[in-house]
């Protein structure tokens, strides 16, 4: 997955929950923000993103990757 796939995923989404795409990317901004107020989760991200939370898309682009190692590792 590359970034342009990600936009095309929130554009999905957005399509799919009948709501704007900035609906969609201000929910999952949202639940980035809540991860990094959270301190454990943010330390273990901090060597992901550094310091400050990751714009939508790349932690789509995140999930998917880990997505695709765990599939790879089920294989």
């Amino acid at each position: 997955m590359d970034f342009e796939q990600a936009r095309r995923a929130i554009k999905e989404v957005s399509r799919r929950e009948g709501k704007s795409e900035k609906e969609v990317r201000s929910q999952i901004d949202a639940a980035i923000r809540e991860l990094y107020d959270n301190p454990e989760s943010r330390e273990a991200l901090k060597p992901l993103f550094r310091d400050s939370p990751p714009g939508a898309e790349e932690f789509i682009l995140y999930l998917a990757g880990l997505v695709s190692s765990q599939k790879d590792l089920l294989h």
